[in-house]
């Protein structure tokens, strides 16, 4: 999905689509950095919540923290 988002922001065919799929990679960066299910975010490799990531996913130069946090 994430090689899908960066083709379609190559081929956007204005700004507007551009911050659409950039904002949509985001999302899915953040999705898959989440090893859990949480509210709207469901996983079914990971079916239940975990306390650990009980915080904002901060996303900084396009890279998502894949590590769970200690």
């Amino acid at each position: 999905a994430l090689d899908c988002f960066a083709s379609l922001a190559d081929d956007a065919a204005s700004e507007t689509l551009a911050d659409v799929v950039y904002v949509a990679s985001a999302v899915a960066r953040a999705a898959l950095a989440r090893c859990e299910s949480r509210g709207a975010h469901r996983r079914a490799d990971f079916p239940f919540a975990d306390s650990r990531f009980a915080h904002r996913t901060l996303i900084r130069d396009g890279r998502v923290p894949v590590a769970a946090p200690s």
